[in-house]
């Protein structure tokens, strides 16, 4: 009877031996919250609530903002289209230039340059009426909106933002004078002649004679 009571509280003293380091070993894996009685817990629909983030609702195009930027308007891109044309006549016109030569006048370079009919320059004096249409250009002239930037030798160049324009001393091309030619009429003919016509002598007829005019 005393062995058996012995052998029940060595097996009992084993289990809590073992219950006791079972334990201890949980609470060293990780941390672990103790409930705390003074913090409620949320509900489960409030927190979902929370936690979704608010997308914001979708902006339709107002008629104000129709209007201000003129949507609609079917000459909305032709502007820059305007632009890219004026500048490429421009550029066209300045290619038609013809440069005649440079020339030194004190501390300044200048270019002499022909200019085509419907030039339009800033800075260069303007050729007076009935004389050759050449002007004398020097650095920072403005000639169809683009600015003269180099006077070389022989080249010249022309410049707007990353636009350049290079006109070259051209020796074989013919330079127009600015006088019209007038044309001479030809010499109107005298009218010709005509042959003298012989007087035309009326006819008499012949009274002949009678016996009684002798006396």
């Amino acid at each position: 009877m005393l062995k058996r009571s012995s052998l029940l509280s060595l097996l009992l003293l084993a289990a809590i031996a073992f219950v006791g380091s079972r334990i201890y070993h949980l609470w060293q894996d990780g941390p672990w919250e103790l409930p705390n009685p003074g913090r409620g817990v949320k509900p489960p629909a409030v927190a979902e609530a929370k936690e979704e983030p608010d997308t914001p609702p979708a902006q339709l195009v107002s008629t104000k903002s129709i209007i201000e930027k003129n949507l609609f308007d079917p000459d909305r891109g032709t502007s820059k289209t305007k632009e890219t044309d004026a500048s490429s006549l421009a550029m066209q016109r300045l290619r038609n230039i013809v440069l005649l030569g440079t020339a030194v006048l004190g501390n300044n370079t200048h270019a002499i340059v022909q200019e085509p009919p419907d030039a339009r320059v800033s800075g260069g004096p303007r050729p007076q009426p009935g004389q050759q249409a050449q002007i004398r250009l020097k650095l920072g002239d403005v000639m169809e909106g683009f600015r003269l930037s180099e006077i070389h030798d022989r080249k010249i160049v022309f410049s707007r933002g990353t636009s350049r324009v290079e006109i070259a001393l051209d020796y074989f091309r013919k330079v127009e004078t600015g006088q019209q030619k007038v044309p001479v009429a030809a010499p109107s003919r005298a009218p010709a002649k005509q042959p003298a016509r012989m007087p035309v002598i009326p006819r008499i007829p012949r009274r002949e004679a009678t016996p009684g005019d002798d006396r």
